[in-house]
């Protein structure tokens, strides 16, 4: 039997709108090129949170997860953050690097949404010093956001008790008019701005 790793190297790389991209099994070119290698495809585990990368034309996600079995990415558009415009399955096979999830998207894909979560599962607690509770209909906040969006229908009851929180869920915010002005996130706080200067 082959490794696993062998089948995603065979034939040429496939992208479509509702996964993320295969590898390509090309190698790394020389730094300072376009890359094919797997980074570039199946997104890099650092650093956390969402990253514009100009060189390769895509976003960059990644959220650490000790326990999570699925992963889920959400974009929303902006004036609707109940239903997500993209819904990313991340495959553990391709998108997953020790304890951290990731995923990168072309821009075309993520240009047009304002906001992104995550919907997590994973394995009820297995002893009692075990605490973790996984909802997979639950919306979750990046913790590494930059920005957080509070919709006008927030709910704190919503997100502690069972079932979805769609609509009623904090929502990280994506910058993606960062990548046409050139500004990086230490410029997007007033408070930073001030220390850089």
């Amino acid at each position: 039997m082959e490794p696993a790793h062998s089948e995603r190297q065979k034939g040429p790389s496939q992208s479509s709108p509702d996964r993320c991209e295969t590898r390509t099994g090309e190698p790394h070119k020389a730094r300072g090129q376009a890359t094919q290698g797997w980074t570039s495809l199946d997104g890099s585990p650092s650093p956390l949170g969402v990253t514009w990368l100009p060189a390769d034309g895509r976003y960059n996600f990644a959220l650490y997860s000790k326990h999570a079995e699925a992963v889920t990415l959400l974009l929303y558009r902006e004036g609707d953050p109940e239903q997500p415009m993209l819904e990313q399955e991340l495959n553990p096979r391709q998108n997953r690097t020790g304890r951290v999830w990731h995923c990168r998207l072309r821009a075309e894909l993520v240009d047009s949404a304002s906001y992104y979560a995550y919907r997590v599962a994973g394995p009820p607690p297995r002893g009692r010093y075990e605490s973790h509770r996984f909802d997979p209909e639950k919306v979750l906040l990046d913790p590494y956001a930059q920005a957080v969006f509070f919709p006008p229908a927030f709910s704190r009851a919503a997100a502690s008790s069972p079932g979805s929180n769609a609509g009623r869920a904090p929502l990280g915010v994506l910058r993606a008019v960062e990548r046409t002005l050139g500004a990086t996130p230490e410029s997007w706080h007033p408070k930073r701005r001030k220390r850089l200067s």
